[in-house]
């Protein structure tokens, strides 16, 4: 078993008060994943010699890159009236892509052992399957929290999703 794979992620974010009670920050979640794994059976190894599976070399080879991202902003306002009634709102928009695809080869009866999995168009019965999936996701919230001297709350919230894979792609979740 031959892997190789490389993962990087990223989460730069910036946040802003342009007035008092007033602030913004923006966030950028992303990641990259790439990696490739080839394997090699020879008819010498335990489990073949042990007869639990056919004396027959074969190899595999598989690819993958998958990336995604979400984008958030949040805006939040603060305020307090006299001294005693303190409100927040808040507002969110979300934005999300999810990106995956996938190729895995195989072959199995090599003339020499020494292709390993690096020519499997040396071998016999041959095969190629592939894999793709894009998932899209975009959020709009908003939540009032209102409270009197702290101790008695009223809060309230609404989101909007729409989401590509399923049938119904909007919906709203008051509360």
């Amino acid at each position: 078993d031959n892997k190789k794979s490389i993962d990087i992620t990223a989460n730069p974010y910036i946040e802003i008060t342009p007035l008092e009670g007033l602030s913004f920050k923006s966030i950028l979640g992303t990641s990259l994943s790439a990696d490739r794994q080839g394997i090699y059976s020879s008819d010498h190894t335990y489990m073949m010699l042990a007869g639990s599976t056919p004396e027959m070399e074969n190899a595999r080879y598989r690819t993958s890159l998958g990336y995604d991202y979400t984008w958030e902003n949040i805006l939040d306002y603060k305020i307090t009236i006299a001294d005693n009634h303190n409100i927040v709102a808040t507002f969110i928009t979300s934005y999300t892509k999810d990106h995956d695809e996938e190729t895995e080869s195989y072959s199995e009866n090599f003339t020499y052992e020494e292709y390993l999995f690096f020519n499997l168009d040396a071998g016999v019965n041959q095969y190629v399957t592939t894999y793709y999936e894009e998932k899209k996701r975009l959020s709009y919230a908003g939540r009032l929290n209102y409270n009197f001297t702290g101790k008695y709350f009223i809060t309230g919230s609404v989101r909007y999703d729409g989401v590509s894979q399923l049938t119904e792609t909007w919906d709203v979740f008051p509360s």
